[in-house]
């Protein structure tokens, strides 16, 4: 109690500006006071940007301004700085919302992995492959697997009463949705794993460290925009 009422009277004193080297400091952190700024817009993906700058409902200065590809899911439209503060006005943020999102590293019963895959996944030759075997995959009692380290050996039904012996490759290029839906969805590696569960099979899908594939999006992101905001706007990513 006694730490806490100094440091109540030490906050409520007055602030000491100190001049060092030609530079103003002071002994407490100090709030500038912001001139009003425009309520910046929220927006999810790269045509509403677009469109937004080439309508310019709000008759922004198109020459002044900065599109800011931040990530594969973040952009920013700024304008340049202000005098006397050096401020920089926000008008637009926009963000891609990721709804279909895939458990990695975990394993999931068969049939919760395989409708996983269909919303998450865009569809590839390689999705139906994977999907194929994971639809296969012998549910009466056990999964029979055998394990080198490298691949595994999985007992898969390919009809009624037929069973036949299926490798499963260690590694798939697959194309979740982690970027703006108007690009290609850039392919990343993953390592599929089945076991045997309590009701049947269960398989988890491990994503390889990879981020190569983000600076992949994003610069195609940049092109995108490129070709569809008018040319007084700058693009950078």
């Amino acid at each position: 109690m006694i730490k806490e009422g100094i440091d109540r009277i030490v906050d409520l004193a007055a602030a000491r500006l100190l001049e060092v080297d030609g530079r103003t400091y002071s002994d407490k952190g100090l709030k500038a006071v912001a001139p009003p700024e425009p309520l910046a817009l929220h927006l999810h993906s790269l045509t509403g940007v677009a469109l937004y700058l080439t309508e310019n409902r709000d008759a922004l200065a198109l020459d002044h301004l900065s599109v800011i590809v931040v990530s594969h899911q973040k952009l920013l439209v700024v304008g340049p700085l202000v005098e006397p503060w050096k401020d920089r006005a926000l008008f637009l943020q926009a963000d891609f919302e990721d709804a279909a999102r895939f458990h990695y590293d975990v394993y999931q019963p068969q049939e919760d992995f395989v409708v996983g895959c269909q919303t998450a996944f865009t569809p590839t030759e390689e999705l139906s492959a994977l999907l194929r075997l994971a639809g296969n995959l012998k549910q009466e009692g056990s999964v029979q697997t055998e394990d080198n380290g490298v691949s595994q050996r999985t007992t898969a039904r390919t009809g009624v009463a037929l069973v036949e012996e299926v490798s499963v490759k260690p590694r798939w290029e697959l194309c979740p949705y982690v970027t703006w839906p108007e690009l290609e969805q850039p392919s990343q590696e993953f390592i599929l794993r089945v076991r045997r569960g309590k009701d049947g099979a269960e398989l988890a899908l491990f994503l390889v460290d990879d981020s190569r594939w983000k600076v992949t999006a994003r610069s195609k992101a940049v092109a995108w925009l490129k070709e569809r905001v008018p040319q007084a706007v700058v693009v950078l990513g």
